[in-house]
């Protein structure tokens, strides 16, 4: 049960984002009272802002690959502005950073003035919202086990920063089964119900989920209620079938939200799964796949910049298969390959993957598996670029993200590894050499994931005008296809 629960879990939110050592490695630093000395000019300025649109004062910024020494650095005023210095007159780096924050490098930067936005740096969760979910319709001794499956909702930058231990929570609670005791994820809700196992009649329940957060402020969470019969995926998972294959056996019903707020809100969160009746249906047909690799499918809607998942399948190589959703929505799907002995990976090949973004108006397509990158030299990346069919597909830069691996022992014993992004660089194309910004170094166990950006193209003839694309911003939103990798150093 555990591994058929955790897995429909994990790859709902997999649509969800491996290297040699290095001598150095880079890491973000403190740069305190930094003396701005450089020769400035007022053609511009750089506005630097956090994610809640605030001004950040004390924000610094080096333009160029290397810190030479510290008046390389230029240091927000109380606006959060930086003038841009009158020396700078070709395409640079620019990196940007400040006290608490994922520092950010946009490559190849031409001189003129705009505005950063750094986002805040994660820390370990430490702010729980705990509740239960009401409107979950139960028969007792049916053979299925219902429950029901809390997830946040998503932009397309966190699936391409998608972090786990945000997604399937490390902290466990057990529930008994004919005197056996099963682990079961905290963002899972089992209503009480009484099922037969092993010629016994047995009770099941969870009564509460409990979702992790690292910062204050609203958050939004979507609930899937859904069932699976119980003696068949235990049968299964004692026969050893790979886990991603169970996830065909749950059916999704009806799904609900709720909205909270960490500073606002004291009472315990409820969510009425009833909201949405998932009473629609469309069918999606799986592209020809290598063997040894799997493809799931996500069906979702989008709502503003989220994307909120509605039902998860399996699907065979060219197999087509049918997906929920609800009247009133367009529906947008997700499909997601892998290796297939890399969904339990414990390490950086977890990170592998091809999504495919979309609409499901069309066959699913995706880019293929890279390899995982390498360091060539101290700050030069090496980085597998794919062949692609350039009447097909059209490059919409890249995202490298750095984070700390750190581990913290939970109460039951079990140590978990969590990943912190510190570090982002941005690139407007693809490219098989990356030099990182020569900052400084560090010693401490880091990821870096390499993220490369796609966009079909409309063959069709109906296509809109070409449009510049010129943030990492825009790229992201109008990519519909990623592959990514990732290394340990």
């Amino acid at each position: 049960m555990k591994q058929a629960l955790i897995a429909a879990l994990a790859v709902i939110l997999v649509v969800t984002l491996s290297c040699q050592k290095s001598p150095t490695t880079p890491s973000p630093s403190p740069h305190l009272q930094k003396p701005d000395t450089i020769d400035t000019a007022e053609s511009g300025t750089l506005s630097i802002i956090d994610d809640k649109g605030q001004p950040i004062v004390n924000a610094y910024a080096l333009i160029g690959k290397q810190a030479s020494t510290e008046n390389s650095w230029l240091a927000s005023d109380k606006n959060g502005q930086i003038v841009l210095p009158k020396t700078w007159t070709t395409p640079q780096d620019l990196t940007v950073e400040a006290t608490d924050h994922v520092r950010i490098t946009l490559k190849d930067q031409e001189p003129f003035g705009r505005t950063i936005t750094l986002k805040k740096k994660s820390l370990f969760p430490r702010l729980n919202m705990k509740g239960t979910v009401h409107g979950i319709t139960t028969k007792d001794k049916d053979g299925f086990i219902d429950f029901a499956i809390l997830l946040e909702s998503m932009t397309k930058t966190d699936i391409l920063n998608f972090n786990i231990n945000k997604v399937v929570s490390p902290w466990t609670e057990k529930i008994s089964v004919a005197g056996f005791e099963f682990p079961v994820p905290q963002n899972l809700f089992i209503p009480k119900q009484k099922e037969n196992y092993l010629f016994l009649t047995v009770t099941l329940q969870k009564p509460w989920f409990n979702l992790s957060y690292d910062s204050y402020g609203v958050k939004s969470v979507y609930s899937l209620q859904g069932k699976f019969p119980m003696k068949k995926v235990m049968t299964e998972l004692q026969n050893k079938k790979p886990y991603y294959e169970l996830v065909n056996h749950f059916d999704f019903s009806s799904a609900g939200r709720i909205t909270h707020n960490f500073v606002a809100n004291a009472a315990e969160p409820i969510v009425d799964t009833m909201q949405v009746k998932l009473n629609n249906t469309y069918t999606m047909k799986a592209p020809k796949i290598a063997a040894g690799q799997v493809l799931l499918g996500l069906s979702g809607f989008k709502e503003k910049n989220f994307y909120q998942p509605l039902d998860v399948k399996y699907m065979q190589s060219e197999q087509t298969v049918a997906f929920k959703t609800f009247s009133g929505v367009s529906p947008y799907f997700i499909g997601v390959v892998k290796n297939e002995n890399e969904f339990s990976a414990d390490n950086a090949d977890s990170e592998r993957m091809s999504i495919s973004m979309n609409t499901p108006t069309t066959a699913v397509q995706s880019l293929p598996l890279i390899r995982n990158p390498s360091w060539i030299n101290d700050k030069e990346l090496g980085i597998d670029i794919p062949i692609i069919s350039s009447t097909e597909y059209s490059e919409q830069g890249m995202l490298v993200v750095i984070s700390e691996m750190q581990d913290i022992k939970m109460d039951d014993g079990k140590t978990v590894r969590f990943k912190i992004p510190v570090w982002e660089i941005h690139a407007p194309s693809w490219s098989s050499q990356l030099v990182i910004p020569d900052i400084n170094t560090s010693t401490s166990p880091k990821r870096v994931e390499v993220t490369l950006l796609a966009k079909s193209i409309d063959n069709s003839g109906q296509q809109n005008a070409v449009t510049v694309v010129s943030t990492h911003e825009d790229r992201i939103e109008k990519s519909t296809h990623l592959t990514k990798s990732a290394s340990d150093y």
